[in-house]
Order: structure tokens, then C-alpha cells, then sequence
């Protein structure tokens, strides 16, 4: 079987253009990090501004990715590599088209994006919302390829130990991805604390302060992907909390339901049990009570799953080896890889 070549095409964040964009590991470079040490591809990681003819001609690329670009500079490489008749895929597991209010994103780049997903060989979606919305703009087919996860890589030997008082996690990218819920939630939090003032709450994000100043919580910054899965991996959480804009808010609902359920893999992989909104993205994945949470966006829904989860650690020792199996078996790196595979051969 011919080892292919393969060039993967970087990008800045489409929400915090301070750091490289997430989705480029989880979606391309950890999957072909995998094929690679099966002996099955090479690969290299390339800023747009560094493509030119004499490279993409030296180095005899056979295929090329992107992901979720939509930069002028992206598109001028991909003008190159086309006219090179190097096969171009497109990964998008985002709506760029139409960034919500609340996020700090843009699609003004959206005719530039069409415009490179138009020159591509190749789109790849993430769920079936994003495949009816490349059709809606292009009247094009999509190959689903859902979001895996590399257990093996990030799950350490020694089982996670709880610490000794209640202590949740929360990761949010930019801001909170929900509108008319926010005081609710954050009432929920407060009203939580008063009544175990022991508990702790940590936040992953790349906007400092995004829940107010009137609940406590250390703020931990922003991560790369891989030191978030390894910190996520030999922390002692009892719990996460994942919220999402759902039914409540249906002028949201074309975005988010283009979204994945990559929360769902960090912290099943984690072995740590998680409450999460009962959004569309997450009611084909998670198993209620058996491998997570799916609550209602209302103060007393998560008032009740947050306290219940505190004070039942039967329930939570069930979820955790639950959702990690299920990550294990049916969302593992492998699928995802073998699925890439085949994209990139045919």
C-alpha cells in the first residue's frame, strides 16, 4: 500500500486569532498523527503564507487539508495547490457561516470560505446539520466523519482520585454559548455554593471572567489540546458541567447543531461524569443516567443534577466507567483515522 504524503494547512482560531485553532489537532493532526505511526501516511503542517509552487513541487504532496479556513491568504494557497492538481479536502465541523452573537467569532470571510470550498476535491462534516448546510451553499455532497479521541494516548495507568471536597470543571472556548439562560445558570451556581460553601469550581477558557464576579471559581486560563486532555486525565474532579443554548433559544439552533459532542469525549476519556445541556448534539451520544447528564436550561434542572451529583457517588462512579468505555469503543481515535483513510485513498 503506497504511503501517502500529506500537507496540512494551518490556521489561527476563528475566535481567539491569538492561537492556532483547536480543531486542526482534533481533527486532522492527531488523526493522521495515528495512520503515521501505523506506517500509513506522512504529514506536515504548513502556514498559508509558506505554500508556494517550489515547495508543493519538492516535496510531492499527494493530498492536502484544510480546516475550517476562510482567509485570503488561505485561499491564495489553495489557487496554487489546485492548479497543481494536488487533491484539496475540506474539514469543517463548524458553521462559519453564521457566528451567534455571544461568540467572538466572524463570518465576514464567509464568499472567501465558499469560495475555497468550492476549488476542494473533497468536504468532510462532522454530523449531518453541517452536511445539509454544504448543500444548502453548494448543492454538494459530504463524507461524515464523526470526532474521535486517542484514549490510549491520554488515559493514564492509575485511576483519578476525587479530592477530598467537591470540585467541578468547566471549559468553554470564548464565551458562554447561550443567551437567554445565562442568569438562570449562574443562579444555579450561586444558590450551589451557598449550600456547599467547600465547593470548588474550575474554569478552562480563553476569555478570563466569563462567569461574573459573583460566583467563585479559579480561573485557569486557556490550554493547548493536548495539555487540557493530560490535565484532564490526573485531575481529581467529581464532575464536569457542559451548558449549551438548546430548544429554549431556536434562533441558535443552526449553529449549535452543527457543533460536535467533543466535550463528551474529553471527559468520558477522563473518566469524569458530566451534566449536559439536553442539546441536539448531545441527545444521540449520551445514554441519561448511564454515561452523562442531560439536563434542561432551567435553574431548578441544574440546581437538582449539580447537588444530586455532589451527594450520589454510586451515580457518579457510574457514569465515569460507563462513558469511558463508551469513548473507548465507540468514539476512539481509530474509527475516526480508518474513516480519514479511506477519504484520502479514494
Amino acid at each position: 500500500m503506497k504511503k501517502y504524503k500529506v500537507l496540512v494547512i494551518n490556521r489561527l482560531s476563528l475566535v481567539d486569532p491569538k492561537q492556532l485553532g483547536r480543531s486542526i489537532v482534533n481533527r486532522l493532526t492527531e488523526p493522521l498523527e495515528y495512520l503515521y505511526q501505523k506506517g500509513l501516511v506522512e504529514f506536515e503542517v504548513f502556514n498559508p503564507e509558506n505554500i508556494t509552487y517550489k515547495i508543493l513541487e519538492s516535496k510531492k504532496f499527494d493530498v492536502v487539508f484544510i480546516n475550517k479556513s476562510c482567509d485570503q491568504l488561505t485561499l491564495e494557497a489553495a489557487r496554487i495547490i489546485d492548479s497543481l492538481k494536488i487533491k484539496i479536502i475540506y474539514d469543517l465541523d463548524d458553521n462559519i457561516f453564521e457566528f451567534p452573537s455571544y461568540s467572538n467569532g466572524s463570518s465576514e470571510n464567509k464568499s472567501i470560505g465558499l469560495e475555497i470550498l468550492k476549488i476542494s476535491s473533497k468536504i468532510i462534516t462532522c454530523n449531518l446539520p453541517l452536511e445539509r448546510l454544504i448543500w444548502k451553499h453548494l448543492k454538494k455532497r459530504t463524507t461524515i466523519i464523526e470526532h474521535g479521541i486517542n484514549v490510549e494516548k491520554y488515559t493514564l495507568k492509575n485511576k483519578r482520585i476525587e479530592s477530598k471536597n467537591p470540585k467541578i470543571v468547566f471549559t468553554n472556548a470564548d464565551n458562554l454559548k447561550f443567551n437567554n439562560f445565562k442568569g438562570e445558570f449562574l443562579l444555579a451556581l450561586n444558590k450551589i455554593q451557598e449550600e456547599f460553601p467547600d465547593l470548588e469550581i474550575h474554569v478552562y477558557s480563553d476569555k478570563k471572567g466569563i462567569l461574573g464576579d459573583k460566583i467563585k471559581y479559579l480561573d485557569l486560563g486557556s490550554r493547548s489540546y493536548s495539555d487540557h486532555k493530560l490535565e484532564l486525565a490526573k485531575s481529581d474532579y467529581w464532575f464536569a458541567i457542559v451548558p449549551l443554548a438548546a430548544g429554549e433559544e431556536p434562533e441558535l439552533n443552526n449553529f449549535h447543531n452543527c457543533k460536535s459532542p467533543i466535550k463528551y469525549l474529553d471527559y468520558g476519556m477522563s473518566s469524569i461524569p458530566t451534566i449536559f445541556s439536553d442539546a441536539y448534539i448531545y441527545q444521540g451520544v449520551i445514554k441519561h443516567l448511564e454515561t452523562g447528564i442531560l439536563t434542561r436550561n432551567n435553574h431548578s434542572s441544574w440546581l437538582y443534577w449539580i447537588r444530586r451529583l455532589i451527594l450520589d457517588k454510586e451515580l457518579r462512579e457510574k457514569i465515569a466507567i460507563n462513558s469511558h468505555l463508551d469513548v473507548k469503543e465507540n468514539h476512539n481515535i481509530q474509527r475516526m483515522s480508518d474513516k480519514i483513510l479511506d477519504v484520502i485513498y479514494n
